[in-house]
């Protein structure tokens, strides 16, 4: 489980420093910083970062769109310069988005929050198998990527979820059905109306409650049959 992680490449020291409040007072992790070309690319195979920021013009001989050209990750260019030729050559690289200097928090809010959406709508098309796959979610500020096989069990509270982990409690705006439908993990199923549960987690059950990992989790009669078929009871 883990904070969004971001990456910089910024030329200007001012605007390094500007990206980096606006980040973290949005609750994101600001994983690394450089006015380096070849160094923003050496230190984003290193880190991993979920996105990178990447000024166009840096200095040295090679451009932010060479490191652009060369990523996997999403990212975002920044530049001063907004005339046809540098858009038309960014948007060759396919970056998620384009931030015009000087831009305000809001625009940085904006502009991240989307690649984070995109981020999240990618999940069901992972190649991860289901042990790894991982969701991604919005705990008050900050966005927190957690495997999905480290979740125990989720409950429903009205128009929230509790995402119940080892020594977390995260609470989101989401149903039950939209949250199963964003994992479609098998290992993730439902027991009751307002309950799914982490089937590699379970201790032991009844004909009544589930204990997982020390918490009690009822069954409800809708959901038993499912529940004993998953279990392969003999």
């Amino acid at each position: 489980m883990r904070a969004i992680k971001i990456y910089i490449l910024e030329d200007e020291i001012i605007t390094q420093r500007l990206l980096k409040k606006y980040l973290q007072g949005l609750g994101y992790v600001v994983c690394g910083i450089t006015n380096s070309a070849e160094i923003a690319l050496e230190e984003i195979a290193l880190l991993k970062p979920d996105i990178a920021l990447l000024d166009i013009n840096v200095k040295g001989i090679k451009t932010g769109i060479w490191v652009g050209e060369q990523l996997t990750v999403p990212f975002v260019y920044i530049s001063a310069y907004n005339d046809s030729e540098t858009i038309k050559s960014a948007v060759k690289t396919a970056p998620v988005g384009y931030l015009i200097k000087p831009f305000k928090e809001m625009e940085v809010f904006a502009i991240i929050e989307m690649t984070v959406n995109n981020l999240i709508n990618e999940e069901s098309t992972s190649n991860k198998n289901d042990e790894q796959k991982e969701v991604i979610i919005k705990d008050g500020k900050t966005h927190i990527k957690v495997r999905v096989n480290e979740i125990f069990f989720v409950k429903s509270e009205g128009k929230y979820i509790e995402v119940y982990l080892k020594n977390r409690r995260i609470v989101i705006r989401q149903s039950l059905i939209g949250f199963m439908d964003r994992i479609k993990i098998p290992f993730i199923i439902r027991v009751h109306g307002s309950y799914l549960i982490n089937l590699n987690m379970l201790e032991s059950f009844d004909t009544s409650f589930i204990l997982i990992r020390g918490f009690t989790v009822p069954i409800s009669r809708r959901y038993k049959k499912q529940f004993v078929a998953k279990m392969k009871v003999i």
